[in-house]
């Protein structure tokens, strides 16, 4: 049975159980109950209550009103049929809770602190709003008191619903809390100055400042004063439009609610409200059309309100996966408003290299092993100019090149500056090998990064978004919801593209605000297919046939497309049709062009274009661009390339495959110059000079990135070319870098042999400096294996030869210093110092003082070898200031690792540690893995020296996950090290297993820059 309802929210109401109105006879009955009421399951004395309700009379004139006014309450209750819960005895009067009774404030009192969203709307007004009543003082004070209680009980739970509705991205609840708080309290600033935020954060800056001028009003009126600068500050800035949103939807845009994502929305809002002063990466994962976008709108709401920057960057599945691309797109964004007065010349000078608008002249070598740091410090310093908070959103990580993510990773570990990025990736799309991967594990472990993962809606959410729509209007939201549930399995895109295919067929109606189910609804929705695939399709295909052409175009175009582009493509005007897309929601419109909603739309798209059609339009699209941008193609050489090559004559591409290769070179994005490359070699026309162009630019990329067998392959194939084109200097260019890998390999013979065969040939048209070259690096790479070390001193003898036969006297000088060192190697000390001091001389006559440095630290090499750790030092010192007088740091590294040499030698283990570690850095940063795995080995030694023997095992192991394929000796000795920490912690079996392996795979005697006694002493420690 419904029990008998009192509300004194708002005034005083009764309601029978039959929702008749009650009427008590008198104010004081009234004042009576609601009193006891309030008093629950107290005894409260009779001469009390008499007192403070009749403060004038006497006694017994009080008590016998008193008697009259408890049975008119009694009377009241009988006539609804429900016993009062009154119980009253000679000297008490109680009220006794029962379930037949239900009255709000009590509901209020018992909920409101512990769960507020359920009782929060009981409270419609003032506690006993308009009740009067003539009782004493002491009643009137407590009605006052009363009243304050209420009204400050209400206002804080409004304020902690305010903040986790904006918490979880609900801002239209916020609104509402916020309204209903300055109905509570007029003149609570806060209250307004959040309102102003809410506002903003709907995208409504009007309303915002509506919103400060009634509060301005308000205060003035009720209070006589001023709002608080920082209310002010904040109506200026939105006044200024600091806090628009440049992206907005258009607002009849059919948008499912934002739902089961309120945990997710708190931890951002959380992470954002950290302060910090270097960059935080926050990573999004969920599979497609998990509702990571939405996520990232709606907290943009939120950033925006408290006045951060949002900036998008996307990267991109279909077309030219440009490098960096989700940077530039987010730096050419601030650009477009934001001058770089601030920044250094030299930093604009470096970031022309990703933004050639930028360019003044020429751009910076593009070879120099320093010019990816550069680059990297040039865009963090670009960030690092703006005061005002950033958030960074990059979306579809899962497509985004090693370079982008190489540059995230510089901007978050050097980086300066309040900036938040958000990064968005599928996580089916991420394999172990995937750069963002790697990243993450890293990030993991340094516990320097948020990670959110997106599950699927529940069946929970899918109701609620059904309740929404619906509003139950129909009866038959039990069955939507299931429906629904059972189609999209709680993934928001699929859930979207049902309810827009269900309003399409007109299933789903709008009215009465909302929407309206139609009664036959299950009937229609027999056409929807079980493949979203198909059901996409099935929006698309009921576009007119005209409508339809034009959308499969734009597919071709990208997953971005211009109107100019297509109209020229299609001849016609698609404004109209524009129109119908984005209504159906397939495309929305991004400042001066569009972009499909959602990539799986536009590959859907683009799958019913058949081949040739597709081979048409792109040679259509590539010739429009090349007329849009004649005077500029190189501008968009990546996209002529992607165009002209999926055309019919891929054979075009080529000129603009082989600009946006270079490009790519000047932007140190090698993974994407491979790709370029690899492109123009399949084209079956390709010239072959132009096609050694290619190769060579391919060696490189695969060099730099230290993929030495692909290298090697590519050297093989260089090679065959150069003998059919007769090029000399190539083909010993290519025989130098075979033989360097024949050696670093151990296979020193083949190396001779590919030599002997090749020199007659090579002396017929090559430079001899090439030549020269060729056999200094092949006695240098000869002199670490014993039983060669007398061929390498030939090959050096006939270098000497050939460049003094020349004239060339700097490579005459570099040949025998390089001659020194391996007379170290065979224990000759006397000659090594004669032929070191004879090549300084030699170099020390000429003006070439930039091969100086060589020298000098090969010198201190030799010295350190000597044990003549201060000789070395003072060598070491002149060849650092030579360096930094002639502004090359070529050999930075090298005379940093030589630093970190004698500091081991002289036992300083932490200026070695920090030496190392800086080497590593470099190594990082100009992406050479063999310097950085030399780094970390010495690292490795270094602890274990110190007698940390865990951090020793665990650099040593990164070491040689780096190193063990590429230079055997320096595997060796981290071997050895590694057995010796494991020892050293009582892992006797381990380290037995290690070092037995050591000695069975890899003697040590073919190593003389290894001991061998280190290897066996270890070895029969054990």
């Amino acid at each position: 049975m419904k029990p008998l309802e009192f509300r004194f929210f708002g005034g005083f109401e009764a309601v029978s159980p039959q929702n008749k109105t009650i009427k008590f006879a008198t104010s004081k009955a009234r004042a009576l109950f609601v009193y006891l009421a309030l008093h629950p399951d107290q005894p409260l004395a009779r001469a009390s209550i008499a007192a403070l309700l009749w403060p004038n009379a006497d006694t017994d004139k009080a008590g016998h009103s008193l008697r009259q006014t408890l049975s008119l309450i009694r009377r009241t209750f009988r006539a609804s049929n429900v016993p009062a819960p009154i119980k009253s005895t000679r000297h008490d009067i109680q009220y006794v809770s029962t379930p037949e009774v239900w009255l709000d404030v009590l509901e209020f009192e018992k909920g409101v602190t512990l769960k507020p969203a359920d009782v929060i709307e009981l409270y419609r007004g003032e506690f006993l709003s308009g009740f009067t009543v003539n009782a004493s003082a002491e009643f009137d004070s407590w009605l006052t008191s009363s009243q304050e209680r209420f009204r400050l009980l209400a206002k804080q739970a409004r304020s902690q619903l305010t903040e986790e509705a904006f918490l979880q991205g609900n801002f239209g609840l916020a609104q509402h809390h916020l309204t209903q708080t300055l109905k509570i309290d007029p003149w609570h600033e806060a209250a307004h100055r959040a309102l102003m935020r809410v506002f903003v954060a709907l995208g409504d800056s009007t309303a915002a400042l509506a919103q400060y001028e009634r509060c301005c009003v308000i205060l003035q009126e009720g209070l006589g004063v001023e709002p608080l600068p920082v209310t002010t500050q904040l109506y200026e800035q939105i006044r200024a439009g600091n806090f628009a949103n440049r992206q907005q939807a258009p607002s009849d845009q059919f948008q499912i609610p934002f739902v089961g994502r309120a945990a997710e929305h708190a931890e951002m809002v959380a992470q954002f409200g950290q302060p910090r002063s270097h960059p935080e990466l926050l990573l999004i994962a969920g599979s497609a059309g998990s509702g990571k976008s939405r996520l990232v709108e709606e907290f943009g709401r939120y950033a925006r309100s408290f006045g951060a920057r949002l900036c998008l960057g996307r990267c991109y599945e279909f077309g030219v996966r440009l490098p960096y691309q989700p940077i530039i797109e987010v730096m050419r964004s601030i650009l477009a408003e934001q001058n770089l007065e601030q920044l250094d010349g030299v930093w604009i000078k470096e970031l022309s290299r990703l933004l050639p608008e930028l360019a003044e002249g020429d751009l910076p070598n593009a070879h120099d092993e320093n010019a990816r740091q550069r680059l990297f410090n040039a865009v963090g310093h670009f960030f690092a100019l703006f005061e005002a908070s950033l958030v960074i959103v990059l979306d579809d990580l899962h497509w985004a090149d090693s370079d982008t993510i190489d540059l995230l990773h510089f901007l978050l570990r050097s980086g300066q500056g309040d900036i938040l990025f958000i990064g968005c990736f599928r996580p089916e799309e991420t394999l172990a090998s995937h750069p963002l991967t790697k990243l993450r594990r890293r990030l993991n472990r340094e516990h320097r990064l948020t990670f959110l993962t997106l599950q699927p809606l529940t069946s929970e959410d899918v109701a609620h978004i059904a309740n929404y729509l619906d509003g139950g209007s129909s009866g038959l939201q039990a069955d939507f919801s299931h429906f629904l549930w059972r189609e999209s399995e709680g993934n928001p895109f699929f859930l979207s593209e049902l309810l827009l295919a269900l309003r399409e067929m007109g299933a789903l109606r709008a009215g009465n605000g909302r929407f309206q189910l139609a009664t036959n609804w299950q009937s229609q929705t027999a056409t929807l297919t079980d493949s979203m695939r198909d059901l996409i399709l099935g929006r698309v295909e009921r576009l007119p046939d005209e409508s339809f052409r034009l959308l499969q175009i734009a597919a071709v175009i990208g997953r971005t497309f211009s109107l100019g582009l297509l109209q020229q493509i299609s001849r016609k005007d698609p404004t109209q049709h524009l129109a119908e897309w984005q209504q159906r929601q397939l495309i929305h419109a991004q400042d001066s062009h569009y972009d499909f909603a959602h990539d799986k739309i536009r590959e859907a798209v683009y799958e019913l274009v058949t081949v040739a059609q597709a081979q048409d339009l792109h040679f259509a699209i590539a010739t429009a661009l090349s007329e849009q941008h004649a005077q500029t193609l190189a501008k968009v050489a990546p996209q002529l390339a992607h165009h002209f090559y999926a055309s019919h004559s891929p054979e075009k591409a080529l000129p603009h495959l082989l600009e946006a290769a270079r490009q790519a070179e000047t932007q140190l994005a090698f993974d994407f110059v491979i790709q370029l490359c690899s492109q123009a070699i399949k084209v079956p026309t390709v010239p072959p000079q132009m096609e050694m162009m290619f190769r060579q630019m391919r060696l490189n990329a695969h060099q730099v990135t230290v993929q030495l067998e692909a290298a090697f392959t590519e050297t093989e194939q260089i090679l065959h070319l150069a003998l059919r084109l007769d090029d000399g200097d190539q083909l010993v260019q290519s025989v130098r870098q075979m033989a360097r890998t024949y050696c670093l390999r151990g296979e020193f013979q083949k190396a001779r042999t590919l030599v002997d065969e090749m020199l007659p040939i090579m002396q017929r048209g090559a430079n001899p400096v090439s030549i020269i070259y060729l056999l200094h690096l092949l006695a240098m790479l000869f002199y670490e294996n014993p039983e060669r070390q007398q061929d390498s001193i030939e090959l050096l003898n006939r270098a000497i030869a050939l460049a003094a036969e020349n004239a060339i006297v700097w490579m005459e000088a570099l040949a025998t210093i390089d001659q020194a060192t391996v007379f170290v190697q065979t224990g000759d000390w006397r000659t090594a110092v004669n032929r070191l001091e004879a090549g300084l001389r030699l170099i020390r006559q000429t003006d070439q003082r930039v091969h100086l440095p060589h020298g000098l630290l090969s010198g201190a090499e030799i010295w350190h070898l000597f044990g003549q750790y201060d000789l070395a030092q003072q060598w070491l010192d002149e060849a650092v200031t030579l360096i930094e007088s002639l502004g090359t740091h070529n050999h930075l590294v090298h005379s940093l690792i030589i630093k970190g040499k004698l500091a081991l030698a002289r036992r300083q283990l932490e200026e070695g540690a920090a030496v190392f570690g800086r080497v590593r850095q470099l190594g990082e940063e100009q992406g050479r893995a063999m310097i950085v795995g030399e780094a970390t080995s010495y690292l490795g030694f270094i602890a274990l020296l110190r007698g940390h023997h865990g951090q020793a095992r665990m650099k040593l192991a990164e070491a040689l996950a780096m190193v063990e394929n590429e230079t055997p000796q320096w595997a060796v000795l981290a071997r050895a090290a590694q057995a010796r920490a494991f020892a050293e912690d009582g892992f006797l079996d381990e380290a037995l297993e290690i070092i037995t392996a050591v000695t069975q795979s890899a003697p040590p005697d073919q190593f003389p820059n290894i001991p061998g006694e280190v290897i066996y002493t270890i070895y029969a420690q054990l």
